[in-house]
C-alpha cells in the first residue's frame, strides 16, 4: 500500500466504524413522578415494548420532586444522543408557567416526540354542593369568593 493510499483506506474503514446501530446501549426512560403513579404506570407497561422495538433494554428511572422538574431538567442536560427520553405528564406545559428560574427551556431544550395517551379527568366535588355541571361549578365559585362557605 502505497503512502497515498493510506489516507483513503483508513477514510473506508472510519465510515464503517461510524455506521453503527442504535442503539448500542440501553435507553434510560426518565419518569419525573414517583413510582406507582399514573405515568410511572404508562412507562412500566409500554417498556417491554420499547425495549423490543429498539432491541434494546429500556431502563425506568424515576427522578420525583419539585413539580416534576428535577426529572425533566435531567433530560434537559442530557447528551442529545437518543439515549435518555423524557415520559412527561401534563406538568411540562404548566411548569414553566408556575415556576421562574428553572434550569432549562421547555421549549429549547427538550423536543416533543410523540403522544402516548389521553387521560380523562373528572372534576368531583362533595355531594352536598349545589352544583351539578362545570358552569354552575364556576358560578358557585365566583359567587362566594372570599366567603369561607
Amino acid at each position: 500500500m502505497s503512502a497515498r493510499s493510506a489516507p483513503l483506506v483508513l477514510a473506508l474503514f472510519a465510515g464503517s466504524a461510524l455506521a453503527q446501530t442504535f442503539p448500542e446501549r440501553p435507553v434510560r426512560v426518565i419518569v419525573p413522578f414517583p413510582p406507582g403513579g399514573l405515568v410511572d404506570t404508562y412507562a412500566r407497561t409500554l417498556q417491554p415494548e420499547v425495549a423490543r422495538a429498539l432491541g434494546q433494554q429500556a431502563i425506568i428511572e424515576n427522578y420525583a420532586g419539585a413539580g416534576a422538574t428535577i426529572g425533566e431538567a435531567l433530560v434537559a442536560r442530557a447528551a442529545p444522543d437518543g439515549y435518555t427520553v423524557l415520559l412527561a405528564g401534563d406538568a411540562i406545559t404548566s411548569n414553566p408557567h408556575l415556576y421562574k428560574g428553572l434550569p432549562y427551556d421547555v421549549f429549547r431544550d427538550l423536543a416533543p416526540v410523540s403522544l402516548l395517551a389521553r387521560v380523562p379527568m373528572t372534576l368531583v366535588v362533595p355531594a352536598g354542593l349545589p352544583v351539578g355541571t362545570l358552569q354552575e361549578f364556576v358560578a358557585y365559585t365566583r359567587s362566594s369568593a372570599g366567603s369561607s362557605r
